[in-house]
């Protein structure tokens, strides 16, 4: 009976266990390949954006050179001046402060022949003069990338904007043609102005973007194998890391090709707060599955377990006594109840036939017993037929055996006695002879 008891508690415990499994692993599914790889993909937009906010910063510095490039060139003084240098032009704007004030390490001014009018390159730190590969101080070819313009209509728009490689490092570069004040020519040449990417523009840059980043110039030795991944990944790479992410952007030259490569790190503060957030669900998750399967279970205990057990005892006390006047002590109006109610009335039933089989039984036997006596040997007188019973009293034939059976008599008077009886009467040897004439 306690096999049987412990039988169905650890089925039920299992069947619950089990569904407590099931729950925790579809919920730990859900977090993994759902929900989580939401954090990742946010964080690994977060850090697009941060390459995307460095890039527009360092195409803001080139639109402000743009600009003052093109306050120079559409300006009558400087349209005066390449036509008729003078000294007047060159002491009021080409000298030091305006390389400093507006942060510029290049000023280049042609002729429409193509000729250097006027030209400075300083090095980044704007310390010395230099020279660049690329740039002929007496002439700028006319194939010469920086004199490459958009093809517009309007002359203002015949811009040129980009990235020049040097031997200092990547040179900011705008050229414009020089026009009137009124935008209107001919066209009488090209001012060319630029700007190093030195340490100090790139930490104004940073200030701007707020985005902590870096350039990976050609010469680097990582250079090579980070370009590799880049194409690999159709232009972005993202390195996964245990603490951050390092993402890497190709920024293009004025020919279209990798000038340098931004790297930015971003931290991974992202999928950090939501894994916590996902373990602190999951634990949550784990402790109300918990309670709501114990009381799952206690409710199971008490309406289902307990009330099965009691019929399971019941039944094995019937089988293994054999006492009928037992009942259910369970009254309830549900199916249970109702099972409970039936085997009381089927146990009542059989409780009553069982008495009147039992009666039914004992009369049986008693008769059994009356009939074998019946059968044995019986005393009886010889010449008045009486016969004796087991106390010694002499009992008369037909009272013997209507007691001791269900047997009853009638009397009558055989042809024997009855001739000897009646044969010397003359009315009973009429009927004879009167009976005989019949026959």
């Amino acid at each position: 009976m306690n096999s049987i008891k412990s039988s169905l508690k650890i089925r039920v415990t299992l069947l619950i266990l089990g569904i407590f499994i099931l729950i925790s692993l579809i919920d730990f599914a859900i977090k993994k390949y759902a929900i989580y790889p939401s954090f990742i993909q946010l964080e690994q937009h977060e850090v697009k954006q941060n390459l995307e906010r460095c890039k527009q910063a360092i195409d803001r510095e080139i639109i402000t050179l743009h600009m003052l490039c093109g306050d120079w060139s559409s300006w009558s003084d400087t349209y005066a001046y390449v036509q008729k240098p003078n000294r007047d032009y060159e002491e009021s704007n080409l000298i030091g402060e305006t390389f400093t004030s507006y942060g510029l390490q290049l000023i280049i001014i042609i002729n429409d022949k193509n000729e250097v009018v006027w030209g400075k390159i300083f090095d980044p730190g704007l310390k010395n003069e230099i020279t660049l590969k690329g740039f002929n101080m007496e002439i700028i070819p006319r194939n010469h990338p920086v004199l490459q313009f958009e093809p517009k209509d309007n002359l203002k728009g015949r811009v040129h904007t980009g990235i020049f490689i040097s031997e200092y490092g990547p040179l900011l570069i705008s050229s414009r043609p020089i026009l009137k004040s009124n935008d209107e020519g001919p066209i009488r040449g090209t001012v060319i102005m630029g700007k190093f990417l030195s340490e100090k523009v790139i930490e104004t840059i940073r200030r701007q973007a707020k985005v902590p980043f870096k350039i990976i110039l050609p010469d680097n030795s990582n250079f090579p194998s980070i370009k590799a991944n880049i194409d690999k990944n159709n232009g972005l790479y993202i390195e996964t890391r245990e603490k951050d992410l390092i993402a890497y952007e190709p920024y293009l030259d004025d020919r279209s090709k990798t000038a340098f490569i931004i790297e930015t790190q971003f931290p991974r503060e992202i999928t950090e707060k939501g894994f916590t957030a996902l373990k602190f669900s999951f634990m949550v998750m784990i402790i109300t599955s918990l309670i709501i399967l114990l009381i799952v279970y206690t409710l199971l205990s008490k309406s289902i377990i307990k009330p099965i057990t009691a019929l399971t005892d019941f039944t094995l006390h019937i089988k293994e006594n054999r006492n009928f006047s037992v009942r259910v002590p369970i009254e309830r109006s549900d199916e249970i109840g109702t099972l409970a109610d039936g085997m009381n009335d089927m146990v009542s039933t059989i409780e009553e036939q069982t008495t009147h089989l039992t009666e039914a039984n004992q009369n049986l036997k008693n008769s059994l017993d009356e009939i074998k006596t019946l059968k044995g040997i019986v005393p009886i007188c010889a010449r008045c037929k009486k016969i004796r019973d087991d106390k010694g009293y002499w009992n008369i034939l037909e009272l013997y055996i209507q007691k001791h059976s269900d047997a009853s008599f009638s009397h009558g008077v055989c042809p024997g006695c009855s001739d000897e009886l009646y044969g010397d009467q003359e009315w009973y040897k009429k009927r004879a002879k009167k009976k005989n004439t019949k026959s």
